[in-house]
């Protein structure tokens, strides 16, 4: 685990220089995640394995304190600047494990991690420290991708190192069932993602880029299924689609 973690904090700081664009940054996908978590304005609030904090960044008037823990020190620079550029003065970043976290039990109402555990070698411990740390009666959630079946992970993990496994729904509400949470919600999207950038993004070694392509490109034109929905949009560019799952529940 800590050798992943190694190459968590590698990729990630990379990749932390331009991690305002794109999906992490989206209002929508943001505002789809806060209608779930039905926030209060005297809430404290954790956003585990949260990065540079674009969600807790974007709901920030919905609660009273935000704090961001995540293992890669840039990114939560990058996001702690964001929020002084913007007035986002509620929001606190922490560098930590969320395998092991700083806080004491019963912290926090609410424990959110967002398009995280799919970069956990394990992601047990994360799951029962969320749990750890809210107050019973307060919330957890949890939102990411889940296993599209056939080459999606291999194609993940080539793209990006940091890549695990995707889990499947079923994995990922045992997790928290397991640790004392009662899933009482939950949400679903299908998201299109253009295929070039997806690629660019996770900075690739030499060569990975088109061999991932090329394989997207012949499930496009109706070769084999690889789990990432491979398609091309009315404007004829390449792109994927991600099935995201939002599972939330009770701390008991």
């Amino acid at each position: 685990m800590a050798e992943h973690a190694e190459v968590i904090k590698r990729v990630f700081t990379r990749q932390a220089p331009g991690f305002d664009a794109g999906l992490f940054g989206d209002r929508a996908i943001a505002d789809w995640i806060g209608a779930h978590l039905r926030l209060e304005r005297e809430q404290l609030v954790l956003d585990v394995c949260g990065g540079a904090g674009h969600l807790s960044r974007l709901l920030s008037d919905r609660a009273r304190q935000f704090v961001v823990l995540d293992l890669t020190r840039e990114m939560l620079e990058t996001g702690a600047r964001g929020a002084e550029r913007d007035g986002e003065g509620n929001v606190l970043f922490v560098e930590g494990d969320a395998a092991a976290m700083p806080f004491l039990d019963a912290s926090f109402d609410v424990a959110v991690s967002r398009f995280a555990f799919h970069h956990l070698p394990d992601p047990e411990p994360v799951a029962r420290e969320m749990a750890r740390v809210v107050k019973p009666g307060g919330a957890v959630a949890v939102i990411d991708m889940v296993d599209g079946g056939g080459r999606h992970n291999e194609l993940e993990r080539l793209r990006d190192p940091s890549h695990t496994r995707a889990l499947a729904e079923d994995e990922l509400a045992a997790l928290f069932e397991g640790h004392g949470v009662r899933l009482a919600e939950r949400g679903e999207r299908r998201q299109a993602i253009p295929a070039e950038p997806w690629m660019e993004r996770a900075y690739p070694p030499p060569g990975v880029s088109e061999q991932v392509l090329d394989v997207l490109r012949a499930e496009a034109g109706g070769g084999e299924p690889t789990g990432l929905e491979a398609h091309e949009n009315d404007a004829g560019v390449l792109h994927i689609a991600q099935r995201w799952v939002l599972l939330a529940g009770v701390r008991e």
